[in-house]
């Protein structure tokens, strides 16, 4: 009875999650491999990928990327807008080799319920949880832009250290929570690096004219530029209108502002260039067999009367096709047990 119950919970449950899902818009794209696919949403809404596909459809004996839809909803749920990287090994690894492939994504745009609020990463949440925010008696006080708090009982917001800020559309709950932070005019090169061995992340990205309020900003800053400098030692960013961003308002002065961290990989794990944080593997070391000293000489001589060539007692070589077992006398080495039996014989090969 129990188990009856719950299952009808659950398919009660999926019937309700599909009555939303259905209820929401679905939309779908397909793009080949080496382009750069961009989902969006209108202002406010946030991503909610519902499949994705990548694969060689020319190529019957290859199977499709297992992970592609925990991947792409990873990498794009809640956030307004999303470029993804076709390129094999970029995002996705290459589930066939030397074949062409295919990416195809079905999503929908959400809203937040009343009263919520969209954050980059975490989604919807209600502001006065998870901090950033102060205390009062009548309710809670955000916490101004660039600032963080660990909510609860507390009573103010924590400044940043110099140079660092929580990133913008970010809620900080400590000051793990700060980015780095590096702003510049239009038409110029902004350099981002980070020191040997630690990689890009990109937060969040802002390109506008700030002294245009007509202006809106340029709506994929932030993937694009996530995407230009992830996983990478250092990137180079060209704020010239139309070069790499998009002009977002002609004829006035843009600048722009990206918020980033830099990151390590774990231990055993190695940074490649442009791909990411991999498990390096340990090559193995071939075991060097032990040397085994030379004590037989290629004559058949032994004996004190007969050294090595480096002056060190030559034996007989018990293994040898004569048979021999001991030197005799006359410092030869000898199969015949009389030589082996005289008080003034010694024995060098075997006991």
């Amino acid at each position: 009875m129990l188990v009856k119950m719950q299952m009808t919970m659950m398919m009660a449950l999926t019937m309700l999650a599909g009555i939303a899902l259905a209820d929401a818009e679905i939309f779908s794209e397909e793009i080949g491999e080496n382009l750069i696919l961009t989902l969006s949403c209108d202002d406010g809404e946030h991503l909610k990928i519902v499949k994705a596909k990548y694969w060689a459809p020319h190529s019957w004996f290859c199977s499709d990327q297992h992970n592609a839809f925990s991947v792409t909803s990873d990498y794009c749920n809640h956030q307004e807008s999303c470029s993804i990287n076709t390129s094999p090994n970029s995002l996705y690894g290459d589930p066939c080799f030397g074949a062409w492939k295919k990416l195809a994504v079905s999503y929908t745009c959400q809203t937040c319920d009343e009263g919520k609020l969209l954050v980059k990463g975490p989604g919807c949440i209600d502001p006065c949880e998870g901090g950033n925010y102060i205390d009062q008696e009548n309710g809670c006080t955000p916490c101004e832009e660039g600032t963080y708090s660990p909510g609860g009982s507390a009573s103010s917001c924590s400044n940043c250290p110099s140079g660092k800020e929580v990133a913008m559309g970010y809620i900080g709950t400590s000051e793990s929570d700060c980015s780095l932070r590096e702003e510049i005019g239009e038409n110029k090169i902004l350099n981002l690096s980070c020191d040997a061995g630690e990689y890009l992340e990109i937060e969040n990205a802002k390109y506008w004219a700030p002294y245009f309020s007509l202006c809106t900003p340029l709506e994929n800053a932030f993937p694009k530029t996530r995407d230009h400098c992830r996983f990478k030692g250092s990137c180079e960013l060209d704020t010239s209108p139309d070069r790499f961003y998009v002009e977002p308002c002609w004829g006035q002065w843009k600048q722009l502002v990206v918020w980033y961290k830099c990151q390590a990989c774990d231990a055993g794990e190695l940074l490649v260039e442009g791909v990411g944080c991999q498990v390096s593997e340990v090559p193995e070391v071939p075991e060097v067999p032990e040397e085994v000293p030379v004590v037989y000489r290629d004559d058949n001589r032994c004996g004190p009367k007969f050294p090595l060539a480096d002056g060190s007692l030559s034996q007989c070589n018990p293994d040898d096709r004569k048979g021999a077992v001991c030197c005799s006398k006359w410092g030869r080495c000898s199969k015949q047990k009389k030589n082996c039996s005289c008080p003034t014989c010694v024995n060098y090969g075997r006991k």
